[in-house]
């Protein structure tokens, strides 16, 4: 939930010389808090982060909720800023949570000559997510010589695992200025439900509008319901509602575009003038929830997670589970591995055990002799009922050591056009291994291997019906075949939300049947041959090799999963090739000592492998 705060309104109007202009922008370049920056409260949680969670670029903000545990509130707080004169603003900045559990509080407030914080902005996150946020200040803050501004947290920091934020933009306000802010209404409907839509309008500008607002709903690009409602004498930094007649949507297994339009013929600002976006009426049931577990057999409070995955198969629920072990520091784990450490960053990991459902919900913690089934099944039933547009079947055959798997994806409805970004992972996990660990003769769900690698296949299934993958398993020979499961789900990455899933035991593998859809086949076309040196200092050299002419690409990452350099990229001649890395970022900066990742993509196919720059 997200709230804008208006103390106290003045009606204005600005000279045309500062329409729109900055006032003061903060990026974060030069370390965290910023100089003439301040913090109250629990400073060392306040840290500069060289990520780029929340949509700008490295370094940021980082409200880091495991270094400190406190109940209370921290602000991070701007310069004193001179606004005499000015009576109302607009900040802008982008941010991400990494979400534990509710409740707590994100935030923005202000101040004037030292005195009590009025809040200008809140958030009350109940998932993990990222936002870019726009929002007025109009308030009695506003015109004093001894104005600031601070973003805060508040509450109990076991509830938040980070808060990343970034860009921050304070300027005028446009003369004229209506944002169409949100549309209210839900993600699914069933078929035949109605829908009952509201749209929120803010007046970003700075002076008072009377403004029309549209409501148009199509399906399929036909339109099925259209609309014009008036908002009269919307004030200056004031939000107000458009609601509209109630809507039944009526087909099943379709996607429904609504586009909400401001009409005022004076606003100064038409980039904030339209919203578009869907609700569905899928039908498709989920066929499992992704369970993934970072764990580690160091753990104390780990046994409670792997005896709740436990209960959770033999209580018959439809669950696929992956443990990803993961060594730190004091703590070694022999089953720890280069794509668990991948997951257990990708999902910002810092707390064991940890268990992320579907991608999106978490819990944090565990026990020592109790099982967490109780908490694992709330969640279970809460990710369960989402419907999907996708089903995955896996079928193949094999023995011992070699299995070669055919994975088919069927879209069964229209797929959102955000969803632009997915991913196919396939993890093979391995259970039944004999190991002892506090008090635990065994371990089950184990990660061993990610197909094509920790970053999943790149598929766009917006423009087609149906997909197949065919892959062949070469396992290590310690795996015992028959104790592995095969475990397959789409990722949408730019939300990392799991949008299906499913699994099978490799013993149980059959040829798939039904219709035959074109193989999108993964040829031996190219070879990453290895580096050298390695360990290295300064550079090292890489080594590649292309069966025939292709367009490859060969880059260097972090173990977060962020690209750090592409050092080739392009049409290449067939044979042996190589390339350098001097150890430096795409900026040409120096990077930090530790463990590096290059990947060679060709035709896909992605090869990885590790090394190690030391200094």
């Amino acid at each position: 939930m997200r709230t804008w705060y208006v103390l106290f309104i003045l009606i204005f109007t600005l000279g045309t010389t500062l329409v729109g202009q900055t006032i003061f922008s903060e990026s974060f370049d030069n370390g965290v808090p910023p100089a003439n920056w301040t913090i109250d409260g629990f400073p060392t949680s306040w840290l500069s982060s060289n990520s780029a969670f929340a949509g700008g670029s490295a370094p940021e903000v980082r409200f880091a909720g495991s270094v400190n545990s406190f109940v209370g509130t921290s602000r991070l707080i701007s310069p004193t800023m001179d606004m005499t004169g000015i009576s109302g603003m607009i900040v802008e900045f982008k941010y991400q949570v990494d979400h534990n559990f509710p409740p707590y509080k994100i935030g923005v407030a202000t101040r004037s000559g030292n005195g009590p914080w009025n809040i200008v902005w809140d958030a009350s996150p109940t998932a993990s997510g990222s936002d870019y946020v726009v929002f007025p200040v109009v308030n009695s803050d506003m015109g004093s010589s001894n104005f600031q501004i601070c973003w805060y947290f508040s509450g109990d920091t076991e509830n938040i695992i980070d808060w990343y934020f970034d860009d921050i933009v304070i300027r005028h306000m446009d003369a004229h200025d209506i944002l169409v802010e949100s549309m209210r209404v839900d993600d699914h409907y069933e078929p035949g439900e109605v829908v009952r839509p509201r749209a929120k309008l803010v007046n970003m500008g700075a002076n008072r509008d009377t403004v029309d607002v549209s409501l148009s709903i199509s399906v399929g690009g036909t339109e099925v319901f259209s609309e014009v409602q008036t908002i009269n004498g919307l004030g200056s930094g004031y939000s107000s509602f458009a609601t509209f007649s109630n809507f039944t949507a009526a087909e099943p297994n379709e996607l429904y575009t609504y586009r909400v339009i401001s009409h005022l013929a004076t606003d100064t600002n038409p980039a904030n003038d339209t919203l578009v976006g869907n609700f569905d009426t899928y039908t498709n049931e989920r066929q499992l929830v992704l369970m993934e577990i970072g764990t580690g057999t160091w753990c104390q409070f780990c046994p409670g997670s792997a005896m709740g995955a436990d209960d959770m198969i033999h209580n018959g629920h439809n669950v696929a589970i992956i443990e990803y072990h993961k060594a730190v520091n004091g703590g070694p784990d022999p089953f720890d591995n280069l794509y668990s450490t991948f997951r257990v960053n990708y999902y910002s990991i810092s707390g064991f055990p940890t268990t992320v459902f579907d991608g999106v919900e978490r819990i944090v913690g565990g026990s020592t002799n109790t099982s967490l089934y109780p908490s694992y099944l709330a969640r279970y039933n809460q990710r369960i009922p989402i419907k999907t547009p996708f089903t995955i079947d896996i079928g193949g055959s094999g023995s011992g050591s070699n299995y070669n798997v055919d994975v088919r994806i069927n879209k069964m409805a229209p797929v959102r056009d955000t969803q632009d970004n997915l991913a196919l992972h396939m993890v093979l996990t391995e259970s039944h291994i004999r190991y002892t660990w506090r008090g635990i003769d065994s371990l089950h769900f184990v990660a061993r291997e990610m197909y094509p690698d920790f970053n999943g296949m790149s598929i766009d299934l917006r423009a087609v019906d149906s997909l197949r993958i065919s892959r062949s398993l070469n396992l290590n020979s310690s795996w015992v075949g028959n104790n592995c499961e095969l475990v397959v789900f789409i990722q949408d990455r730019n939300t990392k939300e799991v949008l299906q899933t499913n699994k099978v035991a490799l013993r149980n593998l059959q040829p798939l049947t039904g219709v035959e859809e074109p193989i999108a086949t993964l040829p031996a076309t190219a070879r990453l041959l290895g580096n050298y040196p390695n360990p290295f200092n300064p550079g090292t050299t890489i080594a590649y090799e292309l069966a025939h002419n292709a367009d490859m690409e060969i880059s260097i990452y972090n173990l977060l999963g962020q690209k750090v350099r592409t050092l080739v990229k392009g049409n290449m001649p067939a044979g042996p090739g190589q390339v350098t890395w001097n150890g430096t970022d795409q900026n040409g900066l120096p990077v930090a000592s530790g463990i590096y990742l290059y990947r060679l993509e060709s035709e896909n196919r992605v090869f990885t492998r590790k090394m190690v720059l030391l200094k």
